[in-house]
């Protein structure tokens, strides 16, 4: 089980942010509301992680995507049963 760097909540489907610099990972909607937002006024100029305290840029944080669910049943069929035929 992964759970946010910063808020402490468990990363289950929701979008999640890296910082490439410190590698800490956190939830986006943490990363838009401390680092990116009202924590710094609201312009996004000077970045900080939470964690840390090092200086980011825009160009250091990834936005990891989240994998298939799993299950046999997701997604698109990638393999179909081969019939071989007499000819």
């Amino acid at each position: 089980k992964c759970i946010c760097a910063v808020s402490a909540k468990a990363i289950t489907t929701q979008p999640v942010i890296a910082i490439k610099k410190t590698g800490v990972v956190m939830l986006k909607e943490v990363y838009d509301t401390i680092v990116k937002g009202s924590g710094n006024g609201g312009n996004g100029t000077k970045m900080t992680c939470p964690i840390s305290g090092t200086k980011i840029k825009e160009k250091d944080v990834i936005e990891l995507k989240k994998g298939a669910s799993g299950f046999a049943a997701s997604g698109e069929v990638v393999a179909s049963k081969y019939t071989p035929t007499m000819t």
